[in-house]
């Protein structure tokens, strides 16, 4: 019988655990070293334990041993597990974590840790678990405990690097009882509305552990009521998981009822791989329920929760989109109302209860849920509201900031203002401009400078005032800002009230069921463009918010700046006003006029233009600071529809393609790191991204995907299709961005260029001159919030020691896709 041995190693002290193969395994104790506390607040946090690793000098740790992390000194420290196995010391709220496995034979695992944020296996980076502080759940409680990951163990020493940053740290590693399976502790899934023919996305894990490609199985089903799956499952690489979307089919159920839909997957031959009952419910449309959809992001299935209108009836209804703070599941965040009589209460997800505090992906899901939600029901134009809780009332700030015209109330309840006021209550280190320039990649989650937007808003704030999780202090600063700006709004602050809060008996939590909140909202309206003479509008970034009813700001100037424009309509005489910053094209909405009037355009007070009205829109471009109108600009330039910012070519159904043509080391390293990219945006945002090799890419299969290349333009060969024309260029050992080349196997490169070959789809490229500057592309946390990234940014094994002195190139491309070095930091080599 297989046994696994597992040795903890420590000084003077050799501690051995076996156990059968059929056994599961939890570490009692481990190697921990602190990180440095001035990460919290730099730019550029230093690792030197992260520096050794990627660059192959990793040393087993022994307690007592000392790290410098760049003048800051910590130490390993040996930690013992409680009687439950959890690790549980403030160390481990900014740590790494080690332990140390001997196995006689070579063992396929599911390792299950809880609560840290990742792992690197022998040098292999897997996803964490980092939500997951506890092993039992209530039934209203979401689920975080669907981290099983699929390793291969090698005999002899294996080295597990956890990093930790939550306080807390388990470790479970079971053996593989099946090499294929389900896991549907994830899933995603609507509710049957009873009555209504069933046609409805679901999704849940396959999990393929074992050592080959899982290719062209069927996914089948069909439940006792009559519904029915049948799919093929999209591949899935060795040792991973994948989020399967499948459609249920069948006749409208006629009343209430639980049921299960047994699945099952088959290969070719027909035999069965794996199987599972997957729970499914009838409800009445009565009842908070569950509807999902197909995210534009990434072409995974997400879902929204509604509670209905209880006025039954043809009339067009309010909207009220709620959104959830962390740790909330959606469809808890819409049954915490008492249902409105005229107005339906829908609640996106974030894509996961924690997800993106309603930033980067958060932000695209609740826009994303906002179109299904009119698609879907009838909804009043004129009646849409955002509201939120904790973490959504950030979201509601920041969404309602940017989103100026299209709601006519914003209420946030315990809302937190932005990560600066909140998590990071210090000031960040921006002494240097390559901090600067990061820190301006994150303008467009500047809420203070945001807020300039509301001008036509409504605004009634909501807070406990003893909150001990958002300080009111969050909602006191706001109010500060609101009136600098003289601003009008309405604040209650409930006394003797923490974050979450419900004083009466009646229906409806009223820490977000607030009545007199609702009774604003239903006072306000949102003006239609005939209706609106005077609109101020603010953007950092038009590929994220370009339009304020009839006004846009198509492009800018300097990128991700502040640019405004203040217009004033003059009906009588037909005579728009614009004064602008920072705008190149500007662009104005005329479809509510009447074809063929004169327009009268008065630009920056100087530039004054007549226009008769042939189209729904006119556009103007400055040049040499003069105004004249144009064309619409073309799609191949920046825009609305694709403006840049390098984490914003993870989008448009992206696709992952990793490099094959490299040598071992680099291809090994391709596709590592896309499978754990993917598990990342899984883990993170319920996301499920197809990877490919470069083999495989097809750009005419992939028409209008947006594309992330693994590898360079020697070791990829999707490469040459997709960014011949590239001014930046990543070959062996050197990297070249417009005149300027930079030496070097360690340089990484994290770049979005436009696909030439689509009007929306980007080209994100993780990159490196060699095995070190790829792997050196860990470093930075791309597919989390709180962190903006500049269209190209260059630099190399310094990143984790020497701060801004590894940055060597980084920027933003003019709005033709060039690249000018004025808009770029370019070191001298």
């Amino acid at each position: 019988m297989n046994r696994l041995l597992f040795l903890l190693l420590f000084p003077f002290l050799l501690m051995a655990q076996l156990f059968e193969a059929n056994e599961s395994f939890v570490a009692d104790k481990i190697l921990v070293v602190k990180l440095p506390q001035s990460n919290r607040t730099s730019m550029f946090p230093k690792d030197a334990v992260l520096a050794d690793l990627l660059d192959g000098k990793f040393n087993v740790p022994t307690a007592g041993q000392k790290i410098d992390f760049g003048g800051e000194e910590s130490e390993w420290q040996e930690l013992s597990a409680n009687e439950d196995g959890w690790f549980e010391d403030r160390l481990l709220a900014g740590a790494y974590a080690y332990l140390k496995i001997e196995l006689n034979a070579e063992q396929d695992v599911l390792l299950e840790g809880l609560l840290h944020d990742m792992v690197y296996v022998n040098g292999t980076p897997r996803i964490g678990n980092r939500y997951q502080w506890k092993e039992e759940f209530e039934s209203w409680e979401p689920r975080s405990d669907y981290s099983l990951m699929p390793v291969k163990l090698n005999k002899g020493v294996n080295h597990l690097l956890f990093r930790c940053s939550r306080g807390g740290f388990k470790i479970k590693i079971h053996p593989v009882e099946q090499k294929i399976f389900f896991n549907i502790n994830d899933r995603t899934y609507p509710d049957l509305l009873i009555g209504e023919n069933v046609d409805h996305w679901v999704a849940t894990i396959i999990v393929n552990a074992s050592d080959k490609m899982l290719e062209k199985a069927i996914l089948t089903g069909k439940s006792k009521n009559g519904l029915t799956v049948e799919t093929e499952i999209p591949a899935i690489l060795p040792y991973s998981l994948r989020k399967i979307k499948f459609k249920i089919s069948g006749k409208a159920l006629l009343q209430k009822e639980e049921f299960i839909i047994p699945l099952s997957v088959r290969d070719q031959s027909g035999k069965e791989l794996a199987n599972t009952e997957f729970p499914m419910r009838a409800v009445d449309q009565n009842e908070t329920y569950r509807r999902t959809f197909i995210s534009g992001i990434d072409g995974s299935v997400q879902y929204y929760a509604v509670n209905e209108a209880r006025k039954k009836d043809d009339h067009s209804k309010a909207l009220y989109l709620s959104l959830h703070g962390a740790n909330v599941e959606a469809w808890n965040q819409a049954n915490a109302y008492f249902p409105k009589m005229e107005g339906h209460i829908i609640s996106p997800t974030n894509r996961r209860p924690f997800g993106y505090n309603w930033e980067d992906w958060g932000r695209i899901d609740a826009l994303e849920v906002l179109r299904q939600a009119n698609k879907n029901y009838n909804i009043a134009a004129d009646r849409v509201y955002l509201t939120g809780h904790s973490m959504g009332g950030h979201g509601t700030w920041i969404i309602g900031a940017t989103y100026p015209g299209s709601f006519a109330s914003i209420g946030p309840s315990a809302g937190w203002i932005s990560f600066w006021t909140y998590r990071f209550r210090d000031e960040m280190d921006l002494g240097s401009d390559a901090a600067r320039l990061l820190m301006r990649s994150a303008n467009p989650h500047n809420t203070f400078a945001l807020a300039e937007n509301f001008t036509d808003q409504g605004i009634y704030i909501l807070h406990g005032k003893d909150d001990d999780n958002v300080r009111i202090d969050q909602a006191y600063k706001m109010i500060d800002r609101l009136k600098e700006l003289n601003k009008n709004y309405l604040f209650h602050e409930e006394p003797d009230a923490g974050h979450w809060w419900d004083n009466d008996d009646a229906p409806g939590a009223q820490c977000v069921d607030w009545p007199q909140m609702f009774d604003y909202f239903n006072s306000t309206r949102i003006a239609q463009n005939d209706e609106t003479r005077r609109i101020k509008f603010l953007t950092f970034d038009p590929g994220i918010s370009a339009w304020n009813k009839w006004i846009g700001i198509y492009s800018q100037q300097k990128q991700l700046e502040k640019s405004v424009i203040d217009a004033l309509f003059e009906p009588g005489i037909n005579r728009f006003k614009c004064t602008t910053e920072n705008v190149e094209c500007l662009a104005v909405d005329v479809s509510w006029m009447k074809k063929g009037d004169s327009l009268h355009f008065i630009l920056d007070k100087t530039d004054s233009l007549m226009v008769i009205s042939k189209s729904d829109t006119i556009y103007f471009k400055q040049e040499k600071g003069r105004w004249d109108q144009t064309q619409k600009p073309s799609l191949a330039e920046k825009g609305p529809h694709r403006n840049g910012a390098f984490k914003y070519a993870f989008n448009h159904n992206v696709v992952f393609v990793v490099g094959t043509v490299g040598n071992a080391e680099e291809n090994k390293w391709a596709i590592e790191k896309a499978r754990y990219d993917a598990e990342t945006f899984w883990y993170q945002g319920n996301a499920s991204i197809d990877i490919i090799p470069d083999t495989e890419f097809s750009a005419k299969a992939c028409q209008d995907r947006s594309v992330i290349l693994y590898g360079n333009s020697e070791t990829n060969t999707a490469w040459k299709e997709l960014l011949a024309d590239s001014p930046v260029q990543v070959y062996k050992d050197r990297v070249r961005v417009g005149e300027k080349v930079y030496t070097g196997s360690d340089l990484a490169i994290l770049m979005i260029r436009p696909r030439t070959d689509s009007k929306i789809a980007s080209v994100g490229i993780v990159s490196g001159s060699g095995i070190q500057g790829m792997r050196l592309t860990d470093s930075q946390p791309y597919l989390y919030a709180g962190h903006g990234f500049p269209d190209c940014i260059v630099f190399n094994s310094l990143i984790l020691s020497g701060g801004e002195k590894a940055v060597k190139a980084a920027g933003f491309f003019d709005n033709d896709w060039s690249l000018n070095a004025s808009n770029f930091l370019l070191e001298n080599e």
